[in-house]
Formats: structure tokens, C-alpha cells, sequence
């Protein structure tokens, strides 16, 4: 079965580049998939917005992130930037209830888990039915990014129009 590299992200918690490609999101009103649709949407429509060009998409995806305005935008950016804000808002939360929105702690925190005990096991559960993983807009194979030309690859998969 073929998987999409951003999907692959939630096969492989421990990559050592997992912290800088995403974060974790308390998002239980939406599934994982979704968060990952939004995500790619938001993506796509702000690489559009800048002219698909690379070096002003990173630095509106890095603005965005870290909480800052990324300026003056298109009518579809506004909407993608706002949409990848209000993603990104949510790590807030996990940041309160788990003292971290890191995936790697949160993996290596799971993995430490003594699920052995019926409380333990159950708090797992209710993570696992509230946290999702939230593409930040890079994908690393070794020291290249290669979210890049997933961008350029599916902008050539939509129709001319849209």
C-alpha cells in the first residue's frame, strides 16, 4: 500500500526530524485525515498566494507558526493563513495538558507508559481520541526538505482553473 509522505508522518513518531516537520494539535472534533486535508489545503492555497515561490512560502509558513502576521496576503492566503492559525492555536492546549506539543515527548512519554495499569491504559486512550499530528510544512529525507516538490506535485495534479 502506497501512503502520502506527510501521512507517512504518523507512522514514524520517532524520526529524528519529526519536532521540526510537525506538532500536536488537541483537535477531537476533527479526525486525523482532516486535520491532514486543512493542512494540505492551507499549504497549497498560500504557496498559490505568494506565486509559488518557495522562498516566500517558507517564511509565511515559518511567520504563521510562530505567531506572527505574515502580511499582506491574497484573499485565498488570507483564508489558508487563517485555517493553518486556527490549526495551529490548538497546540496551545496540548501544550497545557501535557507540558509539551513536541511529538518526539510525547512518543517517548507513551513509550514509557506503564500500560499495565487500567488508569494508564485509559488516559492513552483519551489521548489517542483527542491528539493530532499537524504538518508544519517541511518533510526531511536526511538533511533535504522534500515538502517542496510534494507542493509542486500536487498543484500539478488539480485541474489548470483551479
Amino acid at each position: 500500500m502506497h501512503i502520502c509522505h506527510p501521512c507517512n508522518l504518523l507512522q514514524s513518531l520517532n524520526r529524528p526530524s519529526i519536532d521540526r516537520e510537525s506538532i500536536l494539535i488537541w483537535c477531537p472534533e476533527f479526525e486525523q485525515r482532516q486535520i491532514l486535508a486543512l493542512t494540505a489545503y492551507a499549504h497549497l492555497a498560500l504557496y498559490r498566494a505568494c506565486g509559488k515561490k518557495l522562498r516566500e512560502w517558507t517564511q509565511i509558513v515559518t511567520t504563521l507558526a510562530t505567531g506572527r502576521e505574515p502580511g499582506m496576503l491574497s484573499p485565498e492566503g488570507i483564508a489558508a493563513a487563517q485555517t493553518f492559525r486556527t490549526l495551529l492555536a490548538r497546540s496551545d492546549e496540548t501544550f497545557r495538558r501535557l507540558q509539551s506539543s513536541a511529538p518526539s515527548h510525547v512518543s517517548i512519554a507513551l513509550q514509557m507508559a506503564d500500560t499495565s495499569r487500567k488508569g494508564v491504559t485509559q488516559g492513552l486512550t483519551y489521548l489517542g481520541q483527542n491528539l493530532r499530528l499537524l504538518p508544519l510544512g517541511r518533510l526531511y529525507e536526511g538533511a533535504d526538505d522534500i515538502y517542496p516538490d510534494i507542493l509542486e506535485a500536487r498543484l500539478r495534479l488539480l485541474p489548470q482553473n483551479s
